[in-house]
Protein backbone atom coordinates (compact mmCIF):
# COMPACT_ATOMS: atom_id res chain seq x y z
CA UNK A 1 0.00 0.00 0.00
CA UNK A 2 1.98 3.25 -1.10
CA UNK A 3 0.26 5.67 0.96
CA UNK A 4 1.47 8.12 3.84
CA UNK A 5 0.01 7.92 7.28
CA UNK A 6 0.06 10.85 9.69
CA UNK A 7 2.13 9.52 12.91
CA UNK A 8 -0.63 10.70 15.91
CA UNK A 9 1.26 12.32 19.09
CA UNK A 10 1.82 10.12 22.06
CA UNK A 11 -0.73 9.37 24.55
CA UNK A 12 -3.14 11.16 22.08
CA UNK A 13 -5.93 8.75 22.17
CA UNK A 14 -8.85 10.71 21.43
CA UNK A 15 -9.83 8.48 18.51
CA UNK A 16 -8.82 4.67 20.16
CA UNK A 17 -10.42 2.05 19.43
CA UNK A 18 -13.39 0.91 16.29
CA UNK A 19 -16.13 2.04 18.25
CA UNK A 20 -15.76 5.34 18.19
CA UNK A 21 -17.44 7.52 15.95
CA UNK A 22 -16.24 11.46 14.47
CA UNK A 23 -18.04 13.69 13.14
CA UNK A 24 -17.15 15.44 9.77
CA UNK A 25 -18.39 17.98 7.61
CA UNK A 26 -17.82 17.57 3.52
CA UNK A 27 -18.92 20.96 2.08
CA UNK A 28 -18.68 20.69 -2.04
CA UNK A 29 -16.14 23.57 -3.17
CA UNK A 30 -15.92 22.85 -7.09
CA UNK A 31 -17.31 21.17 -9.92
CA UNK A 32 -17.77 21.22 -13.37
CA UNK A 33 -21.61 21.66 -12.92
CA UNK A 34 -21.11 23.56 -8.98
CA UNK A 35 -23.30 26.62 -8.53
CA UNK A 36 -24.32 27.07 -5.15
CA UNK A 37 -22.54 26.14 -1.86
CA UNK A 38 -23.21 22.55 -0.45
CA UNK A 39 -22.40 20.61 2.43
CA UNK A 40 -23.61 18.00 4.84
CA UNK A 41 -22.43 16.87 8.33
CA UNK A 42 -22.21 12.49 9.05
CA UNK A 43 -21.26 11.24 11.85
CA UNK A 44 -19.04 7.86 10.81
CA UNK A 45 -17.62 4.81 12.31
CA UNK A 46 -13.91 5.67 13.18
CA UNK A 47 -12.80 2.72 11.91
CA UNK A 48 -14.41 3.08 8.59
CA UNK A 49 -12.21 3.55 5.63
CA UNK A 50 -11.73 6.18 2.96
CA UNK A 51 -13.87 3.63 0.82
CA UNK A 52 -16.56 3.86 2.77
CA UNK A 53 -16.38 8.15 3.17
CA UNK A 54 -16.31 7.66 -0.90
CA UNK A 55 -19.35 5.73 -1.04
CA UNK A 56 -21.09 8.19 1.43
CA UNK A 57 -20.47 11.23 -0.80
CA UNK A 58 -21.29 9.86 -3.63
CA UNK A 59 -24.90 8.29 -2.31
CA UNK A 60 -25.10 11.80 -0.35
CA UNK A 61 -24.80 13.58 -3.73
CA UNK A 62 -26.61 11.07 -5.77
CA UNK A 63 -23.77 10.95 -8.13
CA UNK A 64 -23.18 7.95 -10.43
CA UNK A 65 -19.32 6.67 -8.81
CA UNK A 66 -18.41 6.64 -12.43
CA UNK A 67 -15.07 7.61 -12.23
CA UNK A 68 -11.67 7.55 -10.50
CA UNK A 69 -11.05 8.93 -7.09
CA UNK A 70 -8.24 10.61 -4.71
CA UNK A 71 -7.98 11.83 -1.68
CA UNK A 72 -5.72 14.38 -0.21
CA UNK A 73 -4.89 16.56 2.44
CA UNK A 74 -3.17 19.63 3.37
CA UNK A 75 -3.86 23.64 4.13
CA UNK A 76 -5.39 23.54 0.60
CA UNK A 77 -6.18 21.73 -2.05
CA UNK A 78 -3.46 22.17 -4.13
CA UNK A 79 -0.86 21.80 -0.88
CA UNK A 80 -1.02 18.33 -1.12
CA UNK A 81 0.79 17.71 2.16
CA UNK A 82 -0.67 13.55 2.57
CA UNK A 83 -1.99 11.90 -0.26
CA UNK A 84 -3.81 8.89 0.47
CA UNK A 85 -3.79 6.29 -2.79
CA UNK A 86 -4.07 2.45 -3.42
CA UNK A 87 -1.13 0.93 -5.07
CA UNK A 88 0.17 2.06 -8.53
CA UNK A 89 0.85 -0.96 -9.94
CA UNK A 90 -3.59 -1.61 -8.87
CA UNK A 91 -5.20 -3.79 -11.96
CA UNK A 92 -7.87 -1.52 -14.08
CA UNK A 93 -6.56 1.36 -11.81
CA UNK A 94 -8.73 -0.86 -9.04
CA UNK A 95 -9.72 1.72 -5.99
CA UNK A 96 -10.29 -1.09 -3.87
CA UNK A 97 -6.91 -0.57 -2.05
CA UNK A 98 -8.84 2.62 0.09
CA UNK A 99 -10.55 -0.51 1.80
CA UNK A 100 -7.52 -0.72 3.81
CA UNK A 101 -7.13 3.36 4.53
CA UNK A 102 -9.24 3.69 7.67
CA UNK A 103 -10.22 7.21 9.27
CA UNK A 104 -8.54 6.71 12.07
CA UNK A 105 -5.21 6.52 9.41
CA UNK A 106 -5.99 9.74 8.56
CA UNK A 107 -7.44 11.91 11.50
CA UNK A 108 -6.40 13.87 13.60
CA UNK A 109 -4.77 16.44 11.21
CA UNK A 110 -2.37 18.66 11.88
CA UNK A 111 -3.45 22.47 12.53
CA UNK A 112 -5.36 23.76 9.79
CA UNK A 113 -5.24 21.01 7.45
CA UNK A 114 -8.17 19.82 5.66
CA UNK A 115 -8.79 16.15 4.04
CA UNK A 116 -9.69 16.95 0.48
CA UNK A 117 -11.76 14.50 -1.98
CA UNK A 118 -11.08 14.48 -5.76
CA UNK A 119 -13.67 12.83 -7.52
CA UNK A 120 -13.55 12.60 -11.83
CA UNK A 121 -10.90 14.39 -12.45
CA UNK A 122 -11.94 15.53 -15.99
CA UNK A 123 -14.94 17.49 -14.26
CA UNK A 124 -12.94 18.55 -11.20
CA UNK A 125 -15.20 17.60 -8.40
CA UNK A 126 -13.95 18.83 -5.38
CA UNK A 127 -14.54 18.19 -1.35
CA UNK A 128 -13.67 19.37 1.71
CA UNK A 129 -13.62 17.58 4.80
CA UNK A 130 -12.87 18.58 8.07
CA UNK A 131 -13.83 17.13 12.10
CA UNK A 132 -16.80 18.95 13.40
CA UNK A 133 -16.20 19.55 17.21
CA UNK A 134 -19.50 18.67 17.98
CA UNK A 135 -20.19 15.73 19.62
CA UNK A 136 -21.44 12.83 17.46
CA UNK A 137 -24.40 10.69 18.23
CA UNK A 138 -24.53 6.84 18.80
CA UNK A 139 -24.66 4.49 15.72
CA UNK A 140 -26.11 0.95 15.70
CA UNK A 141 -25.61 -1.18 12.80
CA UNK A 142 -24.38 0.83 10.61
CA UNK A 143 -21.02 3.12 10.09
CA UNK A 144 -22.77 6.71 9.42
CA UNK A 145 -25.31 8.72 9.85
CA UNK A 146 -26.33 12.26 7.78
CA UNK A 147 -27.34 14.36 10.20
CA UNK A 148 -27.64 17.34 8.72
CA UNK A 149 -27.52 19.23 5.43
CA UNK A 150 -26.75 22.61 3.68
CA UNK A 151 -27.55 24.42 0.53
CA UNK A 152 -28.67 22.77 -2.82
CA UNK A 153 -27.00 19.29 -3.92
CA UNK A 154 -25.38 19.91 -7.12
CA UNK A 155 -26.45 17.45 -10.17
CA UNK A 156 -23.61 15.71 -11.96
CA UNK A 157 -25.17 15.65 -15.48
CA UNK A 158 -27.36 18.11 -15.65
CA UNK A 159 -29.80 17.91 -18.26
CA UNK A 160 -28.14 19.77 -21.25
CA UNK A 161 -29.98 21.01 -24.35
CA UNK A 162 -27.70 19.01 -26.76
CA UNK A 163 -30.06 16.29 -27.65
CA UNK A 164 -29.32 16.33 -31.64
CA UNK A 165 -25.67 16.50 -31.10
CA UNK A 166 -25.85 13.36 -29.14
CA UNK A 167 -28.17 11.57 -31.47
CA UNK A 168 -25.56 12.10 -34.19
CA UNK A 169 -22.65 10.55 -32.07
CA UNK A 170 -24.55 7.73 -30.69
CA UNK A 171 -25.57 6.26 -34.61
CA UNK A 172 -21.57 6.75 -35.38
CA UNK A 173 -20.79 4.80 -32.31
CA UNK A 174 -23.14 2.03 -32.92
CA UNK A 175 -22.47 2.06 -37.14
CA UNK A 176 -18.63 1.35 -36.21
CA UNK A 177 -18.42 -0.55 -32.82
CA UNK A 178 -21.58 -3.10 -32.48
CA UNK A 179 -20.41 -4.83 -35.99
CA UNK A 180 -17.57 -5.73 -33.47
CA UNK A 181 -19.70 -7.78 -31.08
CA UNK A 182 -19.47 -11.37 -31.38
CA UNK A 183 -22.41 -12.85 -33.84
CA UNK A 184 -23.98 -15.10 -30.67
CA UNK A 185 -27.11 -14.94 -29.10
CA UNK A 186 -25.39 -15.63 -25.39
CA UNK A 187 -25.81 -12.22 -24.27
CA UNK A 188 -26.40 -12.43 -20.33
CA UNK A 189 -26.89 -9.84 -18.07
CA UNK A 190 -25.74 -9.68 -14.39
CA UNK A 191 -28.15 -8.78 -12.27
CA UNK A 192 -26.54 -6.49 -9.74
CA UNK A 193 -26.08 -2.68 -10.30
CA UNK A 194 -21.84 -2.38 -10.20
CA UNK A 195 -19.68 1.38 -10.78
CA UNK A 196 -19.12 2.09 -14.16
CA UNK A 197 -15.48 2.73 -13.69
CA UNK A 198 -15.03 -0.99 -13.08
CA UNK A 199 -12.66 -2.41 -16.09
CA UNK A 200 -12.80 -5.59 -17.75
CA UNK A 201 -10.88 -7.32 -14.71
CA UNK A 202 -12.86 -6.69 -12.40
CA UNK A 203 -16.18 -6.83 -14.36
CA UNK A 204 -14.66 -10.78 -15.47
CA UNK A 205 -14.16 -11.54 -11.60
CA UNK A 206 -17.50 -10.67 -10.80
CA UNK A 207 -18.93 -13.27 -13.36
CA UNK A 208 -16.74 -15.77 -11.99
CA UNK A 209 -17.13 -15.11 -8.31
CA UNK A 210 -21.03 -14.72 -8.52
CA UNK A 211 -22.41 -16.70 -10.95
CA UNK A 212 -21.59 -20.26 -13.32
CA UNK A 213 -20.94 -18.54 -16.48
CA UNK A 214 -17.61 -18.68 -18.19
CA UNK A 215 -15.96 -15.62 -19.57
CA UNK A 216 -15.36 -17.10 -23.46
CA UNK A 217 -15.36 -15.53 -26.95
CA UNK A 218 -18.69 -16.57 -27.92
CA UNK A 219 -20.40 -14.57 -24.94
CA UNK A 220 -21.57 -11.27 -24.46
CA UNK A 221 -22.18 -10.03 -20.87
CA UNK A 222 -23.80 -6.76 -20.27
CA UNK A 223 -23.62 -4.50 -16.63
CA UNK A 224 -25.59 -1.56 -15.49
CA UNK A 225 -25.55 1.44 -12.87
CA UNK A 226 -27.51 2.07 -10.08
CA UNK A 227 -29.93 4.30 -11.56
CA UNK A 228 -30.18 1.91 -14.91
CA UNK A 229 -29.11 4.64 -17.33
CA UNK A 230 -25.83 4.00 -17.92
CA UNK A 231 -24.48 0.77 -19.41
CA UNK A 232 -21.33 -1.54 -20.18
CA UNK A 233 -20.81 -4.57 -22.39
CA UNK A 234 -17.54 -6.92 -21.47
CA UNK A 235 -16.97 -9.59 -24.57
CA UNK A 236 -13.78 -10.94 -26.22
CA UNK A 237 -12.81 -9.66 -29.94
CA UNK A 238 -9.87 -11.94 -31.51
CA UNK A 239 -9.39 -13.22 -28.20
CA UNK A 240 -8.81 -10.00 -26.48
CA UNK A 241 -11.09 -8.20 -23.55
CA UNK A 242 -12.88 -5.31 -24.86
CA UNK A 243 -15.41 -3.33 -22.43
CA UNK A 244 -17.98 -0.90 -24.36
CA UNK A 245 -19.71 1.84 -22.50
CA UNK A 246 -23.84 3.45 -23.51
CA UNK A 247 -25.05 6.20 -21.71
CA UNK A 248 -28.59 6.16 -22.18
CA UNK A 249 -29.26 9.98 -22.63
CA UNK A 250 -33.12 10.06 -22.22
CA UNK A 251 -34.56 7.37 -20.08
CA UNK A 252 -33.53 4.13 -18.23
CA UNK A 253 -35.07 0.60 -18.55
CA UNK A 254 -37.15 -2.30 -17.16
CA UNK A 255 -35.50 -5.37 -15.73
CA UNK A 256 -37.00 -8.93 -17.29
CA UNK A 257 -38.16 -10.96 -14.41
CA UNK A 258 -34.70 -13.34 -13.34
CA UNK A 259 -34.82 -17.21 -12.78
CA UNK A 260 -35.17 -18.27 -9.27
CA UNK A 261 -31.66 -18.34 -7.83
CA UNK A 262 -30.22 -16.88 -10.81
CA UNK A 263 -27.56 -14.04 -10.32
CA UNK A 264 -28.01 -13.15 -14.08
CA UNK A 265 -30.50 -13.70 -16.88
CA UNK A 266 -30.73 -14.67 -20.26
CA UNK A 267 -31.66 -12.05 -23.36
CA UNK A 268 -31.98 -11.91 -26.42
CA UNK A 269 -29.62 -10.44 -29.25
CA UNK A 270 -32.33 -8.27 -30.92
CA UNK A 271 -33.50 -7.19 -27.18
CA UNK A 272 -29.85 -6.10 -26.60
CA UNK A 273 -30.26 -3.52 -29.61
CA UNK A 274 -33.09 -2.21 -28.48
CA UNK A 275 -31.13 -1.12 -25.36
CA UNK A 276 -28.35 0.59 -27.34
CA UNK A 277 -31.24 2.46 -29.26
CA UNK A 278 -32.73 3.49 -26.22
CA UNK A 279 -35.83 1.32 -26.31
CA UNK A 280 -37.67 -0.20 -22.92
CA UNK A 281 -36.68 -3.29 -22.23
Amino acid sequence: MSHLKIVKPEGDDRFCGNDKVIRLKVEIIAGMYWEEPYSFQLDIRFDASLMDLHTVIQRELKFEDDHLFSFTSGRTPRSRVMEYRPDDNSDDFSMEGFNDISLNEVFPLPKAHSLYYHFDFGDGWLAEIRRVSSQPGELSKSKYKVVSRSGKRPVQYPDLDCEGTFVEVSEFFLDSLIPKLPETDKVYLYLDPVPMNWGWRKLSKVIAEETDLEFTDDKILLFYNRTKDRLKLLFKEAGMEQTLDRFLHEQSFVLPAPEAGKSYLTISRENLSKIFKMEIL
